[in-house]
C-alpha cells in the first residue's frame, strides 16, 4: 500500500466518524474526492464546512484531522479554528 492509499483509507474512516456533523451528501463528496486522489482537498473542504456551519467537532476527531493534515503538509489553520466545544458565551 502506498502512502497516498493509506492516507485515503484513513481519511475515509475519519469521515465515518464525522457522520451526523454534516449532511451525508457532503460527506460523500469528500469521500469521492479522496477516492480520486485528492484527500488533501477533501480534508481542507471538510474543515472549511465544519467551520462555516459552526459545528462543534469532538476533540478526538480534530486530533485525527490534525494528524492527517500534518501528514499531507496542510496548513494547521484548517483544523485549529474548529470549535471543539470549549468556547464560552
Amino acid at each position: 500500500m502506498t502512502q497516498l492509499q493509506d492516507i485515503e483509507q484513513r481519511f475515509i474512516a475519519l469521515l465515518g466518524k464525522a457522520s451526523g456533523l454534516l449532511s451525508e451528501d457532503q460527506l460523500q463528496m469528500y469521500r469521492s474526492l479522496s477516492e480520486h486522489g485528492e484527500p488533501g482537498v477533501a480534508l481542507e473542504n471538510l474543515c472549511t464546512q465544519l467551520y462555516e456551519y459552526d459545528v462543534v467537532v469532538p476533540e478526538p476527531l480534530v486530533a485525527e484531522l490534525a494528524a492527517l493534515g500534518s501528514l499531507m503538509g496542510i496548513e494547521p489553520a484548517h483544523w485549529t479554528r474548529l470549535d471543539k466545544g470549549s468556547k464560552s458565551g
